[in-house]
């Protein structure tokens, strides 16, 4: 993986060219989860008004009940953003963790990387058909 930085506003200003984002919206969130997923076709992302920025840049002090009552109920939303994002992790961790041990479990390999009991069975099942042939000869 590789992190890069992209200026707010020039990915602001490509969202509003594309029509995802209106003049008066501001990109919050975007749910990485379904961004990595090759079968979503489309990704969750949170915006917000533009209004709406100056009251973050403030203490909540500072806020009006009306302003405060407006940004705990942002945050609620960012929040609930996030957990969703964060059980699409979970989920995804809980399935490898589980792939991994279905793998690992009780599977000694050869040296193709079959495992020792499929090996085994196939041994055994080419032994029976070459018992037949041997049978069917006599």
């Amino acid at each position: 993986m590789i992190e890069y930085k992209v200026n707010k506003e020039e990915l602001h200003t490509l969202l509003k060219a594309l029509g995802i984002l209106k003049d008066e919206e501001h990109l919050l969130l975007v749910n990485n989860i379904e961004m990595r997923d090759p079968s979503a076709e489309m990704i969750s992302i949170l915006v917000d008004t533009v209004k709406n920025v100056n009251m973050y840049r403030t203490s909540f002090e500072d806020l009006t009940e009306k302003e405060l009552g407006t940004v705990v109920s942002q945050l609620y939303a960012i929040e609930q953003f996030l957990l969703k994002e964060f059980m699409q992790v979970h989920k995804h961790i809980t399935k490898g963790q589980e792939e991994l041990k279905k793998r690992n479990a009780g599977c000694d390999v050869n040296k193709d990387g079959i495992p020792m009991n499929v090996d085994q069975q196939m041994s055994e099942f080419l032994q029976s058909i070459l018992n037949r042939h041997r049978s069917d000869e006599s």
